[in-house]
């Protein structure tokens, strides 16, 4: 089961595996989403121990406690990983859940999404 949140009403969405990337009506406010991939993780440290950290993008922006120090940390909105020393960061779309790369001096300026030309940004270079 793939789950994820609708980005306009906020409704927790379940869905099979093999409906990841279709569109799908949210069942609460009927808006069209797409459902993202099961695989998408967000990989970041925790500012207060340097704890590796590892969740699920439908957790991008909640509040949750590091495993280690039990310290209150807001999951970052992006990505990081294989690109992580490349000199690029990685984005999500919060419109269609596309995978942007981005050069790492770009991250606090919006970029526009390939896929459906929404913007992604206001993001810090902190995590």
């Amino acid at each position: 089961m793939i789950r994820f949140y609708c980005k306009l009403c906020g409704e927790g969405i379940n869905v099979r595996d093999e409906l990841s990337g279709r569109q799908i009506k949210c069942p609460k406010c009927k808006s069209v989403r797409v459902v993202p991939d099961k695989s998408l993780k967000i990989k970041f440290h925790c500012r207060n121990c340097g704890q590796k950290v590892r969740v699920a993008q439908i957790y991008a922006g909640k509040e949750a406690k590091c495993p280690k120090c039990k310290m209150v940390i807001v999951i970052p909105s992006h990505l990081t990983g294989s690109s992580e020393d490349s000199g690029t960061v990685t984005l999500v779309c919060s419109i269609c859940n596309e995978i942007i790369h981005a050069p790492e001096g770009t991250i606090d300026k919006f970029i526009e999404c390939p896929k459906c030309g929404s913007y992604v940004g206001g993001l810090s270079n902190d995590a």
